[in-house]
């Protein structure tokens, strides 16, 4: 019997604005990728290149993208929107991480292989760009991305800051900052706020600010900025398309046709006319006449593939990488022709759901953030990507497979509804049915009938309740009677023994329970904490249920009629759970950035076992039905670990 955990509704939401964080960070055993948000070449020696990613922290490669490692000794946000070289001195980076909860500026003068918080004078918030004096290294300047906050200054190499935005207003997001290279005093800041965007300008040094956009039908949202390498006064900017100004920022004029929404631009420093630019929707699109013309320089690279950041090495234009939003680094070695990945070692995917065959334990599958879903035939020592055509579905939440037909899979997403795929996840059938919400969390097959399927659903973070499907997910019905108006399913179990008994956790008013096939549901929850992000089913006893919660284990043994908690030696809050299905006194839990405990009675006491486990963000669990001492846990950012001496140790 294989156990599966899925993902706690609110670490998504947390993940959705990037405001996550955790403490140590190191690659398990795949799959590599993740969401990376900068790239960055060393301007003295382009063997080195270094990549800030949404959940795992800093990467660095020494050999030109071909392989990466994780460096993020003391650095204790590993949600990296920023990074910067001092141009005298490459060794000294700076690192810009996001959210809330020890965000703020990190130092390295060793090139990356620690790190120090730079904070004095900034408050705790996400830094979103950052930018060098290309005359004074000392000075350096931060763009920050909370309510209230815009560009912060340093005179003395990040030691001290001091808000600079005065000019700009009140609710601005910075999302890109550039120094004139002639004139340091000019400097421009791309940024969001709450009724639009633009281009600030400053020419004092960021004393002040002034708002310069485009004469466009709407405010545009200033994502990226590139300036001329030869012309200061000529910038490429992402704002409501592609835009270009010859006079420095005053005035500005659109390139390329409607549909070039951009994300992010850069500039071949020896072929000015040779711009690359990320956009939604058409991918990455190249012009060679200043942005007269674009075109997609590849089909090695989807349309769907978006450049979140774009570097060209200064000593050899004709390579380029880019991070996107889900696949990694692609490389280009002629000038965006032909693409490669580049991700070996980096490792930095967001696992929310890990699902293992259970008629051949070898296969194992893994949802993840904007990644999409992997696949492994050989229990994690390679893995593939496979999503749907269209690849709407992005943010998978949750995994499940049929137990009699292993090749039939089901996944649920975020905004995106029902999958199934009949061939062991390569094609993919979008099903939305009788679906009156959008987001899928959950996933719970009868294991009497697996074509009877629940799926706990959500508009968002709001609203949400129980649908259930008795032909293998084709259709639905809407079977909510008796939740809340507005509540979110963190979990559903069906009783293996009375098949008409299910529960369904929810994340704000505990447990519920029906009998009757989820017709009717009633709270269940006497003694229990509210906030429920799990449930787990002894394999043996149906009527002894575990819940995972903010305040810790909580024990059933009358099939939720009533709880008490069982925390002796936890961390909180608890993220997952997994019961041994060969001995059930043998549980697992995940306690958020505190790692994996066990508990071998029956969780009357628990003891840590993260040996080896040097990422402790655990979001998911799941037992190999073949080999119960075979452990997958499931990381925020660092991709999957795996035990095989029952979490004793882990790789």
């Amino acid at each position: 019997m294989c156990l599966k955990v899925n993902l706690n509704p609110m670490a998504l939401m947390c993940s959705a604005f990037l405001l996550c964080s955790a403490t140590l960070m190191m690659a398990g055993i795949g799959p590599d990728g993740g969401i990376v948000n900068i790239v960055r070449i060393d301007p003295v020696n382009p063997n080195v290149l270094y990549t800030g990613t949404v959940a795992g922290g800093v990467f660095k490669s020494t050999d030109r993208g071909e392989s990466w490692k994780g460096k993020n000794t003391g650095l204790t946000n590993r949600v990296v929107h920023a990074l910067v070289m001092d141009p005298n001195d490459s060794n000294t980076v700076y690192a810009g991480t996001g959210g809330v909860g020890r965000s703020g500026l990190f130092k390295s003068t060793d090139g990356g292989e620690s790190w120090q918080p730079r904070n004095t004078g900034l408050a705790n918030i996400g830094i979103l760009s950052l930018a060098i004096d290309p005359k004074n290294s000392s000075v350096v300047y931060a763009g920050t991305g909370g309510l209230g906050e815009g560009v912060y200054k340093s005179t003395d190499g990040a030691d001290h800051w001091e808000r600079r935005d005065t000019g700009m207003y009140r609710y601005t997001i910075v999302y890109a900052l550039v120094v004139d290279y002639e004139d340091s005093n000019v400097l421009y800041a791309g940024v969001d706020f709450i009724f639009g965007g633009g281009i600030y300008k400053s020419t004092d040094g960021a004393e002040t600010w002034r708002l310069v956009t485009p004469d466009v039908p709407r405010y545009p949202s200033g994502r990226s900025i590139a300036m001329h390498p030869a012309d200061p006064n000529t910038l490429y900017a992402c704002m409501y398309g592609i835009q270009r100004s010859t006079d420095s920022g005053e005035t500005w004029e659109r390139l390329g046709s409607e549909d070039l929404t951009c994300h992010s631009i850069n500039i071949d420093p020896t072929h000015p006319d040779t711009l690359y630019a990320g956009t939604y929707g058409r991918g990455l699109v190249r012009t060679t006449s200043g942005g007269k013309t674009w075109e997609a320089p590849s089909e090695d690279l989807s349309s769907h593939t978006l450049a979140q950041s774009i570097a060209i090495d200064p000593m050899a234009p004709n390579a380029v990488y880019i991070g996107t939003l889900s696949e990694g680094i692609f490389k280009s070695i002629d000038y965006g022709e032909h693409w490669e990945q580049k991700n070996r070692g980096l490792m930095a995917t967001i696992i929310f759901a890990l699902a293992i065959d259970p008629l051949n334990p070898n296969r194992l599958y893994a949802g993840t953030q904007y990644t999409y879903l992997f696949k492994s035939p050989d229990r994690g020592k390679t893995w593939e990507a496979r999503f749907d055509e269209r690849r709407l579905l992005r943010v998978i939440l949750d995994l499940a497979i049929d137990p009699e037909r292993p090749e039939t899979l089901y996944a649920g997403g975020w905004n995106s509804h029902f999958w199934k795929s009949t061939d062991g996840g390569d094609t993919w059938q979008h099903i939305q049915d009788g679906l009156s919400e959008p987001s899928i969390y959950t996933i719970a097959i009868d294991p009497s009938r697996p074509t009877t399927i629940y799926a706990g659903t959500s508009r968002g973070f709001v609203s949400g309740g129980v649908h259930k499907s008795t032909n293998g997910g084709e259709r639905w019905q809407d079977m909510s009677r008796g939740f809340p108006s507005y509540t979110v399913i963190g979990s559903i179990l069906v009783d293996f023994i009375f098949p008409t008994t299910v529960y369904a956790s929810t994340i704000d008013y505990g447990v519920f329970k029906s009998t009757d096939q989820g017709e009717n549901w009633q709270l269940s929850s006497k003694g229990l904490d509210p906030r429920v992000d799990r449930l787990a089913m002894d394999p043996k006893d149906s009527s002894l249920l575990y819940a995972a919660t903010r305040t810790g284990v909580f024990k059933s043994t009358d099939g939720a009629d009533s709880w008490r908690p069982s925390n002796n030696g936890l961390e909180l809050p608890i993220a997952a759970l997994a019961i041994d299905w060969n001995d059930s006194n043998v549980i697992y839990v995940a306690a958020y950035s505190n790692g994996v405990f066990k508990s071998t009675d029956g969780g009357q006491s628990w003891t840590a076992t993260n040996k080896g486990l040097s990422y402790l963000d655990v979001q998911t669990l799941a037992i190999d039905p073949g080999d119960s001492n075979r452990i997958y846990a499931g990381s925020w950012g660092g991709g999957v670990f795996v035990s095989n001496d029952g979490g004793k140790t882990w790789e």
